[in-house]
């Protein structure tokens, strides 16, 4: 389990611990078919989509940045690809919804559990969000004690270290010792210079790469593959949300995990935005799936707040179970349905939905900003030796402008004139 502030290194550690169990370490240590990754950073996952905490089967090794490997569902599994075993959603922000993040994690390591009861040499590791450490740490404490993980990794400037960071190192020190574990201190790594892209626009990459994803690597035979097609381009799924006299309802209603969002404006949020198809038996869906509160013009079912903690009940963890993430195209209130745009490797775990246990949820995911400006993007042309070609990937620039920009991770030194 690694621990420590933002931005101290612990996706590069447990990127570089990641491939050493997989690649072994001579005759020391054999290497391993697998490895669990339980993530527990909604904000920054690393196999996933953000707006989630999941656990993956990690079968390849971890070689490039997060937008540019996934997961795939176990229907579409091939060989050594990586697998995710099961997720949930979770909105980034955890103020009003601290007690699900905690039911959450805890259901995917009891999942790990049962899982290391049939194959007890594959490790698991544990990513914890970086602001826990800083503004929860009772909370951190909490799943350290209850993971009991054999290695506490700690990371952070311990030449700069202050009371409270010696304070929360003697917390995890003492902890750790009752259940015979052990705390490893590592300087955390800062790099060299800042970060081309801010937070939300590598989440925005990752997304768009999630929803433009075609094929997964298999055994390096097979290089992965994206799509450069807009959204626009996508033909939508459709989803019933009140029957009619030519369908019945698809789905139960949306449940926003936000602040309290009034029925008039329902349609607004949702429209455009990334929402999580959810599979669940919980208590919270009632026996008779349509009978949610509706919006009055548009008659759109919705799970209400709370009347004890103002906002939408969470679902059980225990009982639900991600599907995938989807992009609300839009809504068609005289056929009563709303569209969703669905990544293609995820498209056939729909077809055995059920409509009484599926619920859309929404508020866990950034606005997706960068589906409305494809199309734009899409239309962008290059020349080359005369002839008219389309970019590549929906994230990287062609490789023809590329070969003429130079030297790549540069820095370039510019003389600046005073006018």
């Amino acid at each position: 389990m690694a621990v420590g502030s933002p931005k101290s290194g612990k996706s590069t550690f447990t990127g570089r611990l990641l491939n050493r169990y997989l690649t072994g370490q001579g005759k020391s240590a054999r290497p391993v078919p697998a490895v669990y990754y339980l993530d527990l950073d909604p904000a920054k996952p690393e196999f996933t989509p953000h707006g989630q905490v999941s656990l993956v089967a990690v079968r390849s090794l971890d070689l490039g940045p997060s937008f540019t490997h996934f997961s795939v569902p176990t229907s579409s599994l091939s060989a050594g690809q990586n697998e995710t075993i099961r997720s949930h959603p979770v909105p980034s922000n955890l103020t009003n919804y601290r007690d699900h993040y905690r039911s959450c994690a805890e259901d995917l390591f009891l999942t790990y559990k049962t899982l290391q009861s049939h194959n007890p040499l594959v490790p698991l590791l544990i990513t914890i969000p970086g602001s826990l450490y800083d503004s929860d740490f009772d909370f951190l404490m909490s799943l350290l004690v209850r993971f009991k993980p054999h290695h506490v990794i700690h990371l952070g400037d311990f030449q700069e270290s202050d009371t409270d960071d010696a304070t929360k190192l003697h917390a995890l020190q003492t902890a750790a010792s009752q259940y015979r574990g052990a705390v490893h201190e590592i300087t955390s790594h800062v790099p060299s210079y800042p970060s081309m892209r801010t937070e939300s626009e590598l989440r925005a990459m990752q997304m768009q790469s999630y929803f433009h994803f075609r094929s997964a690597n298999m055994n390096g035979e097979t290089p992965s593959t994206w799509s450069a097609a807009p959204m626009t381009k996508h033909v939508p799924w459709e989803f019933c949300f009140e029957e009619t006299e030519e369908r019945m309802q698809d789905f139960a209603g949306f449940a926003m995990y936000t602040e309290p969002i009034e029925a008039i404006s329902l349609v607004h949020a949702l429209n455009g935005s990334v929402v999580q198809i959810v599979q669940s038996t919980s208590s919270t869906v009632p026996a008779c799936y349509t009978s949610l509160p509706r919006t009055n013009r548009h008659r759109i079912p919705y799970f209400p707040k709370s009347g004890r903690t103002g906002i939408v009940e969470p679902l059980d963890p225990r009982t639900s179970q991600l599907i995938c993430t989807a992009l609300v195209r839009g809504f068609d209130a005289a056929r009563k349905v709303v569209q969703l745009l669905i990544p293609k490797t995820h498209e056939n775990l729909l077809y055995t939905l059920s409509p009484e246990r599926t619920i859309f949820v929404g508020g866990c995911c950034d606005t997706p900003d960068w589906a409305f400006v494809e199309e734009v993007h899409a239309t962008a042309v290059v020349e080359r030796d005369g002839s008219r070609c389309a970019l590549g990937a929906p994230w990287v620039q062609d490789g023809f402008l590329v070969d003429n920009m130079g030297y790549l991770d540069t820095v370039r030194r510019v003389r600046k004139f005073q006018t």
